[in-house]
Parts: structure tokens; C-alpha cells; sequence
């Protein structure tokens, strides 16, 4: 059955799903330079269609550049969100006892990160062309960058909103209303140039029976990530080179080396710049 035929409670779970379409992070929709974007979302309920709805989201200014493997706290981002409901369906919203809603799963992402941004909102607001507004807030969670590349701040494709009204969630004849909403095509909220971040390479040698140790140990003071990547001693015209694991190698030098300066070479990975570090000599 459409829309239409659905009991008023049905109706309003359809169009309060919408709502959620556009949340994505943010920290506040009122800042002057904010960037805008609308979407829009497919949603059905109990296997019919409920319509298409639109959705403009507005967060402040989407930074051009960031770090990769940098740690953000949950809350820190928050976000703001306005769906427009189609007149045929705000019609029936008077009488549906909904006044609110929840959407436990939206999540965006940049790049392979995930942002997740549950997301809980009010009560339809009427326009005076026949549409109604819903207006919904949230906050992203815990995430961290991405590796190094440019990336879209891109909105789901997918979401399942719950309607709620006084009495807790809306059912229908015992069944809970879920709407689930998709989009071939969600917008996006800008493109962030993610740049690699620069690590401290640190080696260490120790004398061992057959020559030397050297532990080289990679990190970075603003990522708790462990990186990869390869790490190589030269001395002279010789070099070892081995693979990092979990942040650090070993590479054993020969009884030669010693007395020699050793240069410590880090290729680099898709979080950490290539770099290096010198032994002066080894002793």
C-alpha cells in the first residue's frame, strides 16, 4: 500500500525519515560561511514507497586540508539538519501523534572513515505552501582521518529512521514503524586534501655476538596509529633494509659497521611522510 493508504501513524514515520538524509558532521549550522548541500532520499515503510523527500543540511566551513591517522573525540562535531515534506504527506501528520524521531545508524564517511552521527529530532513545523519541516541535531563519533588522498565529506546512501511519539516508539498493530531511506546518489559536503603526517625516527643499536642491533622505531606524537612501511641502515656502500611491525624493526649490521656512520632511511606509508635519521657512529 502507498503512503495515502497507510493508518496516519504509518504516515508520519515516512516522513519524518527524511529528516535524518542530511546529517552528517558539523559543528553548528549558523556560521556565516556555512556549506550547504541537498539530498535526495528514496524511503519506504512495510514494504511500500513513502516517497521522496528533500533534505538541506548546512555545517560550517568543511576544512580544505587535513592529517591523516589524526584522532577526534566523540561530540566534538556536531550537526544540523532541515527535510522538506512533500504537501500530500504533511497533510496527514496532525493526527499521527508523532513528535519525534531517532536514526541509530546514520553514518557518513571521508574516504574509508566512517562518521557516525545518530541523529534526534522534533516535531514537524507547517509551511504555508502545504509542506512541514523537520529539524533534527547530532554529533559525530570518535573517528580518525583517513590515509593521505583527497576525499569527499560524502552523506550515507542508506539509513533506517525510528518515529517516536509520548508513549516511545510508533507501532502499527504491534509493529514497529522502520523506514528505511536510500539515495543512488547523496550529496556531499566539500572535498578535504588529506596530507600525510611527519613521524620521529628513532634508532637505537646495541652490540649483539655477531655485530649490532639497530631497533628503528617510528611514530607520530599526534596519532596513536602504528606505521608501516620499510626502514633501511646504510653504512658506507652496504645497507639492510626490513619491514616495520607495529611501528618499529630491527635490522642487524655487521662487526664492519662499526666506527661507521649509519643513515636511517623510513619510506613512508599512507599516514606518515618518508623521512630519516642518522648514527653518527657506531661505537
Amino acid at each position: 500500500m502507498n503512503l495515502r493508504h497507510l493508518t496516519a501513524r504509518t504516515a508520519i514515520a515516512g516522513v519524518a525519515t527524511a529528516l535524518a538524509a542530511g546529517a552528517l558532521v558539523g559543528v553548528s549550522a549558523t556560521a556565516a560561511n556555512a556549506v550547504d548541500n541537498t539530498s535526495s532520499y528514496d524511503c519506504t515503510a512495510f514494504g511500500a514507497s513513502q516517497g521522496t523527500f528533500t533534505l538541506k543540511i548546512s555545517t560550517p566551513v568543511i576544512p580544505a586540508t587535513a592529517t591523516a591517522g589524526q584522532s577526534f573525540p566523540a561530540g566534538l562535531l556536531n550537526l544540523d539538519a532541515l527535510v522538506t515534506i512533500p504537501s500530500s504527506t504533511a497533510t496527514t501528520l496532525g493526527g499521527a501523534g508523532v513528535n519525534g524521531g531517532r536514526i541509530d545508524d546514520y553514518a557518513g564517511s571521508l574516504g574509508t572513515t566512517t562518521l557516525a552521527a545518530p541523529l534526534v529530532f522534533g516535531a514537524p513545523t507547517p509551511q504555508s505552501d502545504g509542506s512541514a519541516t523537520m529539524a533534527g541535531t547530532g554529533s559525530v563519533g570518535a573517528f580518525t582521518l583517513p590515509k593521505a588522498g583527497t576525499d569527499k565529506v560524502q552523506l550515507p546512501k542508506s539509513f533506517t529512521f525510528t518515529p517516536t511519539t509520548a508513549s516511545g516508539d510508533l507501532t502499527v498493530g504491534g509493529t514497529p514503524v522502520l523506514v528505511s531511506c536510500t539515495s543512488a546518489a547523496p550529496g556531499d559536503l566539500g572535498t578535504v586534501k588529506v596530507t600525510k603526517g611527519t613521524g620521529t625516527i628513532t634508532p637505537k643499536a646495541k652490540k649483539v655476538k655477531k655485530g649490532y642491533a639497530v631497533t628503528v622505531a617510528v611514530t607520530r606524537s599526534d596519532s596513536k596509529i602504528k606505521p608501516t612501511g620499510k626502514v633501511t641502515a646504510k653504512y658506507g656502500s652496504k645497507k639492510v633494509t626490513k619491514a616495520l611491525k607495529k611501528g618499529k624493526a630491527v635490522l642487524t649490521l655487521p662487526k664492519a659497521a662499526k666506527g661507521k656512520k649509519v643513515t636511517i632511511t623510513y619510506s613512508g606509508d599512507g599516514y606518515v611522510k618518508a623521512g630519516k635519521a642518522v648514527i653518527k657512529k657506531l661505537k
